[in-house]
């Protein structure tokens, strides 16, 4: 769905009197459906709920335009359509939770002391580009129950537990993303999640790479999994999923690890230079591979 928002339909939200309004959430109680709401520069202490058909836009540095949730969400998606573009969110549980809809949302900030960005059921379909989700207490994002959208050029960071995890059927596409740094694995797919990473950057996290689980089959395509601090891929209790032209490299720990009657597909990858096995399969794990290089 594209933007049909009239421009011409404004309304400014800043903390001085001259603007239409000094919270976000009043104006969108008091706009009607394709309104533009610009936020100034300034520090919002409110929960927001989108209800209706509207554009939020930061109007200024992203850096400088804060919302900090003062229950639940800073932002909860309530409706059928929505843009949200150049916000800082902090201070909150969860940052966006979105059980329906299909919400833009871009150029955003994101901490929170849960979970960034929560997609939680078959009836959301977001769009997410260019937002850096980090240093959040819990998991950067959180796909579930069947949830969808496109997770596109964002970077996830420093995250306390998993930088990404697809659960219970979730099928989502992850594009030019950079999943780093966490303390926990990169991403978890698990409880028959399904999705589809293309060319991601996952590095760098503790409990390494790409963790896909418990019947769970994901498409990696173009990926590079390196210098992880445990494993580049584990697959495990019955895993499955196709990973095609990856490069799993400088991991501490075995490169692609297949245990538990799991049974994945690896084609035209390049398994190399990590401190332990390439490949290690194990406890009645199966697997293809196909045109691989395995080396150093």
């Amino acid at each position: 769905m594209t933007s049909n928002f009239n421009s011409n339909k404004t309304v400014v939200v800043a903390k001085s009197d001259r603007a239409d309004y000094t919270t976000i959430g009043e104006a969108i109680k008091n706009s009607q459906p394709e309104t533009r709401i610009l936020v100034k520069p300034g520090i919002y202490r409110e929960s927001i709920v989108i209800d209706k058909s509207l554009e939020i836009l930061g109007d200024g540095k992203a850096s400088d335009i804060v919302i900090e949730g003062t229950s639940l969400n800073c932002i909860l998606m309530q409706t059928d359509y929505a843009i949200v573009r150049g916000l800082t969110l902090r201070e909150c549980t969860v940052g966006v939770c979105i059980p329906k809809g299909e919400l833009i949302l871009e150029d955003c900030d994101l901490t929170a002391y849960d979970c960034g960005i929560v997609i939680c059921d078959s009836k959301a379909n977001p769009i997410i580009r260019r937002c850096c989700i980090h240093d959040g207490q819990g998991n950067g994002i959180q796909i579930q129950d069947n949830g969808q959208g496109v997770i596109e050029d964002c970077d996830i960071y420093g995250n306390t537990y998993l930088g990404v995890q697809i659960t219970t059927g979730s099928n989502p596409m992850l594009r030019n993303c950079r999943i780093y740094d966490g303390k926990g694995t990169g991403i978890r797919i698990t409880d028959n999640g399904l999705g589809t990473l293309e060319d991601c950057d996952i590095y760098g996290n503790n409990y390494g790479g790409v963790d896909i689980d418990t019947g769970s089959n994901p498409i990696i395509r173009h990926c590079r999994i390196y210098d992880g601090k445990s494993f580049g891929i584990l697959i495990q209790d019955n895993g499955l999923g196709t990973l095609e032209d990856c490069d799993i490299y400088g991991n501490t720990d075995t490169g692609v690890y297949i245990n538990e009657a799991s049974n994945p597909t690896i084609r035209c990858c390049r398994i190399y230079d990590g401190k332990s096995f390439g490949i290690f399969i194990i406890d009645n794990g199966l697997g293809t591979l196909e045109n691989c290089d395995i080396y150093g």
